[in-house]
């Protein structure tokens, strides 16, 4: 195969996140035996997989695209002859902003591979791009183009222009290519960033700790090119004393043309990054722990359910929203790629997060961003389907680039899916060396290298990919006798005496010789809801008051024994004394209590009250699911339903209006 051939297979490869081998053969024209050939040759040649195949796909991780980059391209042939519009307007912007050099149109116009004509019309574009962010862009004979607004709202807008090309599967190769960073520098701040990591405790994500050296990089050169005094003001969070921003501002010794907000800015990005693990105490105020507090109390009430290892969560909790609030009051957006997706899955779960960030949206006096709630969201439903830990055969971890929150979640939804796999943590990439000798399996949401079998897993799994990791694990279990016969004689061996330890392992072995049943997939897996009969619902007709409701709702429950006189009493005294907290749903609320507070048995019971209840302050009281909750959460998927349900107006309605209980109940089961 010519050295033609495979460079142009690496300059596809490189420009792509993933590819099937199919993809290949049809690009290039080559049989499958040619593709496979190719990739092998190219592996050799490196003396190590920088392309990795495996039966989901064939890909590059960004550090084997660099290499490859570094060897057949940097310096040598230009891997770029066009750029997306998208591109060209970050392209133009970085440029402007960050570069000294004289910006005419032909040479924006070279700059991007294109036109005058097209810069000319890409120009139309970025103006309303900067407008959007009170900016504007405009053309002189002496300095070409130039950006102009506030200092602080033009770093906001390079910051988010170079995180748009990082995002990119040849985002850093792009900047590379355009000779907008210098390498050796990205090396030094990397390096740097790494030893502020231990001195001021916190560990930033794998993506975080590859993407920092850029942003900072590039905003240094804008602060070397702009040397001048401006300022920006943070109202209650200035971080000038405390004992983070020394160590951070000690990371620019050696740039002395940066002054103290330069350094205040660059610090700040640093803060504001979503951390993996974190012993700041930067925004662990009494504010945010008294917001976090109620903020869990309220997703406790909406899903009647109490957290386990609540300090843990409230460590997750203020772990994100810290460095949130600065993103907020600095006027960042975080990016989220996986938002639209986790909505469209969990979306009930984001709708009850959504309404409970109120006690942080009071302390930055304005509303967080649906990025920022789908976050704190990804930490709720992982806490919700914690599973416990218990004895397995085998033991696997989760490796994650994007921090807390996605890897917590996939952690907890595979913990789920194996039951049988001790899930020994989520770890960072870069963390996987450290533990790869311990562990049977890993699933990863990023190519690695590594010769403990690996599956290769999206950050939110879907029916159709639980499915397909299900049927991969089984074939790789299968696959390997020796090692589920040497794990299973591991966790016996003690049981077996010494002289027959070698006959069992032998026995075990040819038992598994056997071809065993494949597992059933079901198409779709059924999440268990609680299902309604006629008997629990009512529909009211005659006026209630305020102090016999409890006591007539709850009667069916302890007809049905499933709960006590206890509980009807404890209920009653916390929802005369909290019932804000229980409300559900416009009108709609959910009088409920711990179980172990006398429920025998998970029950529901939905009141329909055609004469609505005057409440202690004022509202009218209309419909009450009176709920005792499974000690295992087990009503919690119900419960969910429930609150999507009351939570839509037209549904709310129907239900309401409906005068026929069979009508009610298929909505409910519906």
């Amino acid at each position: 195969m010519s050295s033609a051939t495979k460079k142009n297979l690496l300059d596809y490869l490189i420009s792509k996140k993933e590819a099937s081998l199919n993809d290949i053969m049809l690009e290039f024209g080559l049989s499958r035996v040619a593709v496979i050939e190719m990739i092998n040759d190219i592996n050799e040649s490196f003396g190590n997989d920088v392309i990795i195949s495996n039966q989901q796909g064939i890909y590059m991780t960004e550090q084997t695209k660099m290499v490859c980059y570094n060897h057949f391209f940097r310096g040598k042939t230009k891997l770029f002859d066009s750029h997306e519009s998208e591109e060209r307007y970050a392209l133009i912007i970085i440029k402007v902003l960050a570069d000294q050099d004289y910006s005419s149109l032909q040479k924006l116009a070279d700059f991007c591979l294109v036109s005058k004509n097209t810069i000319l019309n890409d120009m139309k574009v970025i103006k309303e791009i900067l407008q959007g962010k009170c900016l504007d862009i405009s053309y002189s004979r002496k300095k070409g183009y130039t950006i102009s607004g506030s200092e602080f709202n033009i770093r906001n807008m390079l910051v988010t222009m170079i995180k748009q090309l990082l995002h990119l599967p040849v985002g850093k190769i792009l900047l590379d290519e355009k000779q907008m960073i210098n390498k050796e520098e990205i090396f030094r701040l990397r390096r740097r960033l790494e030893k502020v990591e231990g001195r001021i405790g916190i560990k930033l994500t794998d993506e975080q700790l590859e993407d920092l050296p850029y942003i900072l990089q590039l905003v240094v050169k804008r602060a070397n090119v702009f040397q001048q005094d401006w300022t920006f003001h943070i109202v209650n969070y200035d971080i000038r004393n405390t004992k983070e921003f020394p160590e951070i501002k000690g990371m620019f010794w050696d740039y002395e043309y940066m002054n103290d907000t330069d350094l205040l800015y660059l610090s700040l990005q640093i803060l504001s990054s979503n951390m993996v693990e974190s012993a700041s105490t930067i925004s662990a105020g009494d504010d945010i722990s008294l917001a976090t507090d109620q903020f869990m109390n309220q997703i406790e009430s909406c899903l009647a359910i109490q957290f386990t290892q609540r300090n843990e969560l409230k460590e997750k909790l203020i772990l994100h929203v810290g460095p949130a609030i600065y993103r907020n009051l600095m006027g960042f957006q975080i990016n989220n790629p996986l938002a639209d997706e986790f909505i469209e899955q969990y979306d009930d779960i984001y709708n009850i997060v959504l309404k409970s960030v109120g006690p942080y949206e009071q302390i930055i006096q304005g509303k967080l961003s649906r990025e920022e709630v789908v976050y704190l969201s990804m930490i709720v439903l992982s806490w919700v389907i914690k599973t416990e830990d218990e004895g397995s055969l085998f033991r696997a971890v989760v490796l994650c680039q994007s921090g807390t929150s996605v890897s917590k979640l996939l952690l907890s939804s595979l913990k789920q899916m194996f039951i049988e796999i001790d899930f020994i943590g989520a770890f960072a990439i870069r963390q996987f060396s450290e533990i790869e000798e311990e562990i049977d399996f890993v699933f990863t949401t990023v190519p690695i290298e590594t010769k403990v079998p690996t599956f290769l897993v999206p950050s939110i799994l879907d029916k159709e990919s639980r499915s397909t990791l299900k049927d991969q694990l089984y074939q790789e279990v299968q696959s390997n006798n020796k090692r589920i016969t040497q794990k299973l004689l591991t966790s016996i061996s003690e049981f077996i005496p010494k002289e027959h330890v070698k006959e069992v392992g032998d026995r075990i072995k040819d038992f598994f010789q056997y071809q065993l049943p494949e597992p059933t997939i079901t198409e779709e897996e059924e999440t268990e809801y609680f299902e309604f009969n006629q008997e629990h619902i009512r529909i009211v007709n005659h006026l209630l008051t305020w102090e016999n409701l409890m006591e007539n709702l709850m009667d069916p429950l302890l007809v049905r024994k499933t709960i006590t006189e206890e509980y009807v009493n404890v209920v009653k005294d916390l929802f005369n004394s909290k019932y804000d907290n229980m409300l559900i749903a416009r009108d709609v609320y959910l009088p409920h209590a711990s179980p172990e507070f006398g429920v025998k048995q998970m029950d529901f019971q939905v009141n329909i009250l055609k004469q609505p209840v005057r409440m202690p302050n004022g509202d009218d009281l209309k419909v009450v699911v009176i709920l005792a909750p499974d000690v295992d959460n087990k009503h919690v998927p119900t419960l969910i339903k429930l609150n999507t349900l009351f939570t839509d107006v037209n549904v709310f309605t129907q239900i309401y209006q409906e005068k026929d209980v069979g009508a009610i109940q298929s909505v409910l089961n519906n």
